[in-house]
């Protein structure tokens, strides 16, 4: 799972080894530790290992329980109408990446296609079509 959120974002996969724990990756430091202030506090940077040849850098451990504690705080926090405003007012280079990243996704969904009984309708149609 990718999570974007004003202060960062981290990729979140099951761990190989063990089903019960999550592996949460930043690629940068800053995010990472920004998210340990969502985490239960048996959790410290001391719990975040750094792994220079990889593509996500920062990783920790955490059991999903933690996880799901840190979403919880995430998803209260939420105090905006915008979340791409939110983000700009705080750091605009972050907000300038989460642009693209957001044009990107948009202009890939207005070419999708879904089959909607017997033909091809496009996703973006189709969800303004469901809302009337």
């Amino acid at each position: 799972m990718w999570l974007f959120t004003k202060f960062g974002f981290v990729s979140v996969v099951e761990d190989v080894v063990d089903s019960n724990l999550l592996l949460v990756r930043a690629r940068t430091y800053r995010d990472i530790l920004l998210l340990l202030a969502y985490m239960p506090r048996h959790l410290d940077a001391s719990d975040i290992r750094e792994t220079k040849d990889a593509d996500y850098r920062y990783r920790m451990f955490v059991t999903r329980s933690d996880f799901k504690e840190a979403l919880v705080g995430i998803v209260d926090g939420i105090d905006y109408p915008n979340f791409k405003d939110a983000v700009a007012r705080t750091d605009v280079p972050r907000a300038r990446l989460y642009e693209k990243v957001w044009r990107l996704l948009r202009s890939e969904i207005q070419r999708t296609y879904i089959k909607v009984g017997d033909k091809l309708t496009n996703v973006v149609d189709f969800m303004r079509e469901t809302r009337e």
